[in-house]
């Protein structure tokens, strides 16, 4: 399998990743508050960053929707390979068939999502996810066609790179999530992370583009960025106003 190219983003990722949170409702207040408080900060400002919001399966749809009008607004006050995407959360390692409860792919191609996170800290430890049910789930990402994410912690840098196989040598995008900061408010330093970007490129591949995710908010994105090629938000993506405060904080970035 081929990675056909999906790394290869000009600008900057921010991932806002919803996990199990938010109805029809409360969805549409987010973009209501998001469209609001990213027109007042980025007035006269052009955008520059790839933002992609990844909700739970059942409001794909709705924020499909809700994107496509976003990007219709802001579609010429965006820098080349800027603009709005839809993400995944997970998807199922096995095509379309039997498989009750599973999501696969197939079912997921009419959304035309650009992105999809493999092997979150927190499916890993709910759904004892491994190593190998990550690598099994990249090819069904890349039939959509979208870009896998894969998330990994210090401890399965090495692992995870090697569960791959001939994937190991294609480009590729990696994020660290270190499990101690997911959800909790601590923010490892930018050397510490640094370390483990130079850690995931030897184990990866060289092009490997790496990302970081941990308690990422308004306050810490621009240093992280400065090391990075982009982020998943968590927490700090639940609330449009201070998410929107996110994707402005980033613009400082050079």
């Amino acid at each position: 399998m081929v990675l056909k190219g999906y790394t290869n983003y000009m600008s900057q990722l921010l991932i806002a990743n919803w996990k199990a949170n938010k109805n029809a409702a409360t969805t549409k207040n987010w973009f209501e508050a998001f469209k609001a408080e990213l027109e007042r900060l980025l007035a006269g400002q052009k955008l520059r960053q790839q933002i992609v919001i990844a909700p739970s399966f059942p409001l794909l749809a709705l924020v499909r929707l809700e994107i496509d009008q976003l990007q219709a607004v802001w579609q010429n006050r965006c820098e080349a390979g800027a603009g709005f995407e839809l993400g995944i959360q997970d998807i199922s390692q096995y095509g379309a068939g039997s498989y009750t409860g599973a999501v696969a792919g197939q079912n997921l191609a009419w959304l035309k999502p650009s992105t999809v996170i493999l092997g979150h800290s927190e499916r890993r430890r709910y759904f004892q996810e491994t190593d190998q049910s990550v690598a099994a789930k990249i090819d069904q990402v890349l039939d959509l066609p979208a870009r896998p994410i894969i998330c990994v912690d210090q401890a399965q840098i090495k692992s995870q790179a090697q569960s791959l196989g001939s994937l190991a040598n294609q480009p590729l995008t990696v994020a660290y999530e270190p499990t101690e900061a997911i959800g909790t408010g601590k923010h490892p330093g930018v050397a510490q992370v640094t370390e483990m970007f130079q850690k995931i490129r030897s184990a990866f591949g060289s092009s490997t583009k790496c990302l970081y995710g941990g308690s990422v908010d308004e306050l810490t994105i621009l240093e992280y960025l400065l090391v990075s090629e982009g982020a998943i938000i968590g927490t700090a993506a639940l609330d449009g106003t201070q998410f929107a405060r996110v994707v402005a904080a980033s613009q400082a970035h050079p």
